[in-house]
This record gives C-alpha cells, sequence and structure tokens, in this order.
C-alpha cells in the first residue's frame, strides 16, 4: 500500500490467521452486501460501522459466511442479516426480547422519530422526507442478499475448473432489451407491488399486525402464568415433605 510517497507491506496470511477462517469468509459476504461493483451500497453506510458490528457478532459472521455455498439461503441466516442491517441503522435487538427486529419496524420507528407530528395535523412534519435515511424494506433487503450471494458464490468457486455460478435472473437480476435490442442485466429491486393498490389494503394490514401483537402478549402472559403455576407447585410440594419429615421426627 502506497500513499504520501511512503510504502509497507502488510502480512495477509498472518492478518487471516489472527482473524480466523470464520471472520474471514464473513468478511466476503459483508463486501458483497455493502456494496462492491456489482451491487448496490447503503446509502451513506460506509463499510467501516458495518465491519465494526461483524466483529463483535458471532451470530452475523456465521450467517454472512454461510452465504455463496448454496442458491437457496438458510432463512435463519436472512434472519440475521436483516438483523444485522436493523443495527446498521441504529435499531438494535433488546435484551430479553424474543422477537427479532425487522427491517420494516425499524423503518417505521426512524419515520416516527423524526416526522411524527405532535399537533393537530399529523402531515405537518412530512416535509423534505429523505428516503435513503431509512433501511430498505423487507422485500428489497430480500433481493440485495440474493444479489449478494450470487456473486459470492462466483467469488467462492473461482479457483474451480468447473466453477458453480448461480442464475442472475433468480438472484436479484432482469435481462432486458435496450434501445439498440441488446439485452443487458438490470436490477430486480423487490417483488410485488411498489405500494398498495387501495386503503383497504392498508387497513387489512393494520388490523393483522394489531392482532399479532395481541397474540404475541397473550402467549407472553401465558408463559409466566405457566411459570407461575410451576413455581407453587414446587413450593407446595416442598412444603409436604417439610411436613412429612416433621412428623417423622
Amino acid at each position: 500500500m502506497s500513499a504520501n510517497n511512503s510504502l509497507r507491506f502488510i502480512n495477509v496470511t498472518k492478518l487471516a490467521v489472527k482473524l480466523g477462517p470464520l471472520m474471514c469468509t464473513a468478511f466476503t459476504g459483508l463486501h458483497c452486501l455493502t456494496g462492491c461493483d456489482h451491487t448496490p451500497a447503503f446509502s451513506r453506510k460506509g463499510k467501516i460501522r458495518p465491519l465494526a458490528i461483524l466483529e463483535k457478532n458471532q451470530v452475523y459472521q456465521e450467517a454472512f459466511a454461510s452465504l455463496g455455498c448454496s442458491e437457496e439461503i438458510n432463512e435463519t441466516a436472512v434472519s440475521n442479516i436483516e438483523m444485522f442491517v436493523c443495527e446498521m441503522y441504529g435499531i438494535k435487538n433488546k435484551k430479553g426480547q424474543l422477537k427479532k427486529p425487522t427491517v420494516n419496524e425499524a423503518r417505521l420507528e426512524l419515520f416516527t422519530r423524526v416526522y411524527q407530528s405532535t399537533s393537530k395535523r399529523p402531515m405537518s412534519k412530512v416535509k423534505g422526507i429523505d428516503g435513503s435515511s431509512l433501511p430498505p424494506c423487507k422485500s428489497v433487503l430480500e433481493q440485495q442478499i440474493n444479489r449478494a450471494n450470487c456473486i459470492f458464490s462466483a467469488w467462492n468457486f473461482a479457483f474451480s475448473l468447473n466453477p458453480k455460478v448461480f442464475s442472475p435472473q433468480t438472484s436479484g437480476w432482469n435481462i432486458n432489451k435496450d434501445d439498440e435490442g441488446k439485452e443487458r442485466f438490470s436490477l430486480h429491486w423487490f417483488e410485488g407491488e411498489l405500494a398498495p393498490q387501495t386503503l383497504e389494503e392498508v387497513f387489512q394490514k393494520e388490523e393483522t399486525t394489531e392482532s399479532e401483537i395481541t397474540e404475541e402478549k397473550n402467549d407472553d402472559e401465558e408463559g409466566d402464568d405457566h411459570e407461575d403455576e410451576e413455581e407453587s407447585e414446587q413450593e407446595s410440594d416442598e412444603d409436604e415433605s417439610s411436613a412429612s419429615e416433621e412428623e417423622n421426627d
């Protein structure tokens, strides 16, 4: 590496041994996801912050290291990468919280922090919205993970005489013809519609979300009640055993 007419040599082998094979493999997956020559980057996130997050969490390392091996990505890896992206934008998984944060929830939380109105006019602060400051929605992130998986596979099997490269058309790209009739790849940003077609769809999604939250609360309460019952049974068993011991004495 050279800068300001200076030259130094870095022992890459020694560096790889110190980092370990898991972290070295995860580096490639991180580079593919956060932006390389073939994949778009997250706006204003760069590489330093994502790398710092990756270094501190082995779960994230395992998720990124699993990319590039199979065309079908493990759902656990996708979920953990989604949680990683949330942390990139400052939304962390809270201690004791069973449910992992999602990018859709992170988008809503970050949006309301900046644009939620405290006056009677709910849209009073919704001006000059900077969409690039929000994380991508779930459908967009899934396509980005697919692209990262495809590029990682090309690098993963680069040493092979018959490299196994995943199909770009099922990995976040489309083939379209330009004005001259030539076929070119373009990004497939997401699956489905850009926005809800009617207000009824919005209300249906809100009702579904509220019902899911209610079910989760009920499950938590049932779990607490079950634990209380077990504790009370244990206490009654201890009381009975102590009483029988006293009678024997």
